[in-house]
């Protein structure tokens, strides 16, 4: 019998210690909640109505118009990635043939291409929607420091008045209160 080479070894070792399928398993699930991370979270941020209150009457279309667009992208690479993912989803545990190392291949690679002209496609809508949240909370938290400071000072305000109020016109206090001598 003659010798294997070293690189049909190679091959050998890997086919028979490898987790090829799951790896591949594991690369759809990242690439799924890449898919759909983000647009999960805007969408939730921008339909509620006290937040979207805060975007300029003018910004609202364009920012409705931008969600509209990347979820039609994102449904779009998600059919893609069914398609991909639908070519290996009961495929489990390691690769057995050099055949199917190129077939899982094949996939990763498109898995990337996937991944990657969704992320041109998205890059500028994610950008302008993330810049237009970042605006709206920064507004938000001014807005609540405003709030904080109105309070702040109308107990101060309230705490003078109470201070220099003459006794009758100090609020009584309550039975139990009331000193129990007097």
């Amino acid at each position: 019998m003659t010798k294997k080479s070293a690189g049909r070894q190679a091959r050998d070792a890997h086919l028979a210690d490898n987790t090829g399928w799951d790896d591949l398993q594991r690369t759809a699930a990242a690439l799924s909640d890449s898919l759909n991370f983000e647009l999960a979270g805007l969408s939730l941020f921008f339909s509620q109505e006290p937040l979207m209150a805060v975007v300029s009457e003018d910004q609202r279309p364009r920012v409705m118009n931008a969600l509209e667009a990347l979820k039609a992208d994102n449904q779009v690479f998600n059919r893609l990635h069914s398609d991909l993912f639908a070519k290996h989803q009961h495929k489990a545990g390691r690769i057995k043939t050099t055949e199917e190392a190129y077939f899982a291949q094949e996939i990763y690679t498109a898995y990337l291409d996937v991944a990657a002209r969704y992320e041109q496609t998205s890059t500028p809508l994610l950008t302008y929607l993330n810049g237009v949240r970042e605006t709206v909370e920064a507004r938000v938290i001014e807005i609540e420091g405003q709030f904080e400071e109105a309070r702040r000072k109308a107990a101060q305000e309230q705490a003078a008045a109470d201070a220099t109020a003459s006794p009758e016109e100090a609020p009584a206090a309550a039975p139990e209160q009331q000193d129990p001598q007097a």
